[in-house]
């Protein structure tokens, strides 16, 4: 992968979802988390739950209300956190999400793709895709 980074066709990133649970190792092991955590790319947050509609034509305007992309990939993954990340991912245009969570993602990826599009890899089914496949590793 990181032929791919060097040559612009792959970026690796984290989100701020990622930095709330790094933040909840404990302290004397959170220094190399964070480390790697600075190292990549850390993509935009969006709101997901607790964010107040700010639109007038909206039916919820004014109150606090839950995103509906962000509703849709939580119904399909147990875990909210693993939701959460989803949801960034797609918020943020990323069209493949790798990851060795097996237990929350990976054994949903089909169904994670039919409702964000997301395309959800192991890290080795990525890169085989990539080298074997010819997978397209940037947006259309």
């Amino acid at each position: 992968m990181g032929d791919l980074v060097a040559a612009g066709r792959l970026s690796i990133c984290s989100s701020t979802v990622m930095k709330e649970e790094l933040l909840a190792i404990p302290e004397i092991h959170r220094p190399p988390h964070i480390q790697a955590y600075s190292a990549l790319k850390v993509i935009a947050g969006h709101p997901t739950t607790e964010w107040v509609d700010d639109n007038p034509e909206s039916p919820s305007f004014g109150n606090q209300t839950v995103h509906p992309d962000f509703e849709i990939i939580a119904k399909t993954v147990p875990d909210k956190n693993d939701a959460r990340h989803l949801f960034q991912a797609k918020m943020n245009g990323v069209i493949h999400y790798v990851t060795v969570d097996e237990r929350t993602i990976l054994r949903r990826a089909d169904e994670i793709r039919c409702v964000s599009g997301l395309n959800a890899w192991s890290p080795w089914a990525f890169v085989d895709a990539i080298e074997k496949d010819g997978l397209e590793t940037t947006a259309p």
